[in-house]
């Protein structure tokens, strides 16, 4: 039972993160997330000169 359900795993793991990659690229560049994702990019811009960057 062990051997067949780690050969499954094997054979498909790429499969899987390929999936789960391009669900990620879908959910990240859909036209209604463009405003959310611009927001996201220009936090790095956002800080002030007297902020030494601590949180």
């Amino acid at each position: 039972m062990i051997d067949a359900l780690s050969a499954l795993v094997y054979k498909y793991w790429l499969v899987a993160a390929v999936a789960l990659f391009a669900l990620i690229l879908l959910r990240t560049f859909r036209p209604s997330s463009r405003e959310q994702m611009k927001a996201h990019a220009n936090i790095p811009f956002l800080i002030k000169d007297e902020d030494d960057g601590r949180a």
